[in-house]
C-alpha cells in the first residue's frame, strides 16, 4: 500500500524541480541492480550551482548547506552499455558511486530518461531526458566526501550499546515490505535497538504494509543502519511529521560510505533535529560488548562494507544480522564467536537474493537446536524476485526458513520474531496504542 509521506513533505518540502522544464543537476548513483541487459539505478540528484563550495568550509557550514540543499531521489532504467557510457565508467561495479552533471529537459524528444521522484513512495516519478552530461566539478565532489557528525570509536560505540548489556534480548524481523528493518528487544517487546529502519520504496512501494509501521522509541533505542541504501532507511521518512521527527531525534550509527546529496540531507536533518549521527570508519575494528558485537563487513560495495550485528541471547545462543553483506565479508572475530556452535537465528542477507552478485556462499549453519530459524525480509511481488536463493540456506542445514512476504496484499504488517517471543502474537506494553510492532510466530 502507498506509504504516508505527509510528514516527509511537511519537513522536507516540495521537490525543487517542480515546475522546471530544464535544468542542470548533479546526479549520483547510490545503488543499482542488473535486469537482463539493462540496469536499474537508484539515483540522488541535486540542483547544480555555485553554492557547493560552502559545504567545504567547516562542519557547521556543511550541515547548514546540506540540510536545505535542493535535492531529490531519482530512478533510471537503461541498457547496460548506455549506462556505462552515460555515467563515464567501464564496469557495472563502477556504477555505484558514479557521479555526473546532467543537463535535463522535461520536453526533450531524445536523450536517456531519468525519473525524478517526489519522495520515496513515488512509484512513477516525472520523466526528464538527459540532453548533455559532463564531469562533476571538484567542489561538489569535495563536499560529498566530507563527513558530518561524530566518528565512531570503540569507546563511543560501547557507550551507546551499554543500555542493552547483560539483558535477555531477542530478535524481531519487521514486516516493511521490500526493505529491511529489525529490532533487538526485551521479553516484553520493547526495542532496545533497531537494525535498519527501511521499507518498500519507489517501484516497490506497493509492498509497504497497509497502515504502515509505527516505530517504538520508549527506550530511546539507537538505530544501527547496516548501509546507506534507501530500502534500509525509507521507513524513517514515512508517517506524520511527528513520526518522522521522532526518528530523526534518535542516535544513528552507520558506516561512513560515499553517498549522494539526498542522503547527505537526511544526515544533516538528523543532526539539526536533535539526533546524533555516528559514522563508522573502515579502520575501526569490531566492537564487542557482553552480549552484542557490531563490526563492518570487509567488502568494497555498499552492501558488502556495511555493519553486521551478532547477538548472544541469555540462553547462550547466537543470532546474526548481516544486512546485505555477503557472508565471506563478515569480520572473522564475529564468525569465531558462533562458528563452532552455529546460530539460533539468522536474518538472511540481502532479502534472500544474490550476494556479491553470486549465489550465497559461506552460509552460517544452524545450531541444530529446537526453534532455530532463518528469517528473510522481502515484499510480495517485488521487482527483484526476492527471495531467489533460499536453497543455499536449506543446504546449510536451516530446516525452518520463514519470510515477511507471506502477508496478503492490502493487509497490515505481520512482524516475525524468533521462537522466544511465544507461539502466537506478542503485543507491546502499549497494546498497539503507540506503536504497531506486535510480533507473530
Amino acid at each position: 500500500m502507498p506509504a504516508n509521506v505527509t510528514g516527509y513533505r511537511e519537513l522536507f518540502g516540495e521537490p525543487f524541480w517542480q515546475g522546471e522544464e530544464s535544468m542542470d543537476i548533479h546526479a549520483f548513483v547510490s545503488d543499482g541492480s542488473v535486469e537482463g541487459d539493462r540496469v536499474a539505478l537508484r539515483v540522488e540528484v541535486a540542483l547544480a550551482g555555485s553554492g557547493w563550495a560552502r559545504a567545504s568550509r567547516g562542519e557547521q557550514e556543511r550541515r547548514a548547506f546540506f540540510a536545505d540543499v535542493p535535492s531529490s531521489y531519482a530512478y533510471q532504467v537503461v541498457d547496460t552499455q548506455v549506462a556505462l557510457a552515460l555515467w563515464g565508467v567501464d564496469s557495472i561495479e563502477g556504477l555505484e558511486g558514479a557521479e555526473r552533471i546532467f543537463s535535463v529537459d522535461r520536453d526533450a524528444s531524445s536523450g536517456q530518461p531519468i525519473q525524478l521522484m517526489r519522495d520515496l513512495a513515488d512509484a512513477e516519478g516525472v520523466t526528464y531526458r538527459v540532453r548533455d552530461t559532463h564531469a562533476t566539478p571538484r567542489p561538489v565532489v569535495a563536499a560529498l566526501e566530507q563527513p558530518m557528525g561524530d566518528v565512531a570509536t570503540e569507546q563511543l560505540i560501547a557507550e551507546v550499546l551499554a543500555p542493552s548489556g547483560e539483558r535477555d534480548l531477542r530478535v524481531a524481523v519487521l514486516d516493511v515490505g521490500q526493505g529491511a528493518a529489525a529490532f533487538i528487544g526485551s521479553p516484553c517487546g520493547l526495542p532496545h535497538l533497531y537494525f535498519d529502519i527501511g521499507g518498500g520504496e519507489s517501484n516497490n512501494q506497493h509492498t509497504w504494509p497497509n497502515g504502515g509501521v509505527r516505530w517504538c522509541f520508549t527506550q530511546s533505542p539507537p538505530i544501527i543502519l547496516s548501509h546507506w541504501h534507501r530500502d534500509h532507511y525509507a521507513g524513517a521518512t514515512y508517517g506524520s511529521a511527528v513520526d518522522v521527527r521522532c526518528v530523526l531525534e534518535q542516535t544513528w550509527i552507520a558506516p561512513d560510505q560515499k553517498v549522494g546529496a539526498k542522503t547527505k540531507q537526511l544526515q544533516a536533518r538528523i543532526l539539526a533535529g536533535g539526533g546524533r549521527l555516528i559514522l563508522w570508519p573502515s579502520t575501526l575494528k569490531t566492537v564487542h560488548t557482553s552480549n552484542i558485537s557490531v563490526g563492518r563487513a570487509s567488502g568494497t560495495a555498499h552492501n558488502d562494507s556495511g555493519l553486521v550485528l551478532l547477538l548472544r541471547s541469555a540462553d547462550g545462543r547466537f543470532s546474526l544480522l548481516p544486512g546485505d553483506a555477503a557472508y565471506q565479508y563478515v569480520d572473522p572475530s564475529i564468525v569465531a564467536k558462533y562458528q563452532s556452535q552455529g546460530l539460533k537465528t539468522l536474518v538472511v542477507a540481502h532479502h534472500g537474493g544474490l550476494l556479491d552478485r553470486k549465489a550465497p556462499a559461506n552460509v552460517p549453519c544452524s545450531d541444530g537446536k529446537r526453534n532455530s530459524v532463518a528469517v528473510y525480509s522481502a515484499g510480495s511481488s517485488n521487482s527483484y524476485n526476492h527471495p531467489s536463493h533460499l536453497a543455499s540456506y536449506t543446504k546449510a542445514g536451516w530446516a525452518s526458513i520463514v519470510g515477511t512476504d507471506s502477508r496478503m496484499s492490502g493487509a497490515p504488517a505481520k512482524h516475525l520474531g524468533e521462537p522466544g517471543w511465544g507461539s502466537s502474537c506478542h503485543h507491546q506494553p502499549c497494546l498497539g496504542n503507540q506503536c504497531s510492532l506486535s510480533i507473530w510466530r
